[in-house]
């Protein structure tokens, strides 16, 4: 069993400094598990680089990845020094930073996890960044709906695709899925309703609409 302190999951409402920004996106490359076709950048981050700004400051980095590629990702995070976990227990360990009791996944039941931490470089006790202690969910593609067992909600498949591919600034290149789901994600999740939150994804809800309108409506003609 393994002790981590790691930043704390909690919302700070500023914008971050350019050097804060620059922190993110070397954090976000030094995973090596984004710049490839398969692993999806979500969470708050996808909020983010979708509505063109970092609107807020970002604790930690959400990945996805779809239930046909979990072989593939877990290979991909071995390679790179991750180890795939489970927690036992979590808490607060400062106004800045909470604790998790995790342990190694055991491999036969990897296959049937919805969502797990990959912490790089495992150790008995750590102090983790963004980069070295993930959470990686599982979608789950069934008919015309797309699936996140970890929230136990479904969403149609136009809330989650297309998958765009963005290049940074830092020169990272990340898979992007329709930032939609993420407020139904968020909606859910009784821990991230905030009033401002709430504002800041309506308005890219709206943005994010009108352009997919503007966009149908140039097709059509």
């Amino acid at each position: 069993m393994t002790l981590v302190i790691h930043p704390r999951r909690f919302k700070i409402y500023r914008k971050p400094s350019p050097e804060e920004t620059r922190l993110l996106e070397q954090q976000l490359k030094e995973t090596n598990l984004l710049d490839n076709d398969f692993v999806l950048l979500v969470g708050g981050i996808l909020l983010s680089l979708c509505a063109g700004q970092y609107h807020r400051h970002h604790a930690d980095i959400d990945l996805a990845i779809f239930e046909t590629d979990i072989s593939r990702f877990y290979a991909l995070a071995k390679r790179n020094g991750y180890t795939i976990t489970e927690r036992i227990a979590t808490g607060h360990f400062s106004p800045l930073h909470d604790f998790s009791f995790v342990r190694p996944l055991p491999a036969e039941r990897m296959m049937n996890s919805k969502h797990t931490r990959v912490i790089r470089h495992l150790k008995p006790f750590m102090v983790a960044d963004r980069s070295t202690f993930l959470d990686v969910f599982v979608y789950v593609v069934n008919g015309a709906f797309v699936e996140v067992p970890r929230y136990n909600l479904r969403f149609p498949k136009e809330r989650v695709f297309p998958i765009l591919r963005k290049n940074l600034p830092s020169g990272l290149t990340a898979n992007l899925p329709n930032p939609l789901h993420i407020f139904d994600i968020k909606r859910a999740d009784r821990r991230a309703v905030n009033l401002q939150d709430l504002r800041s994804y309506a308005a890219l809800e709206h943005a994010v609409l009108a352009t997919q309108s503007s966009s149908s409506q140039k097709a059509a003609t």
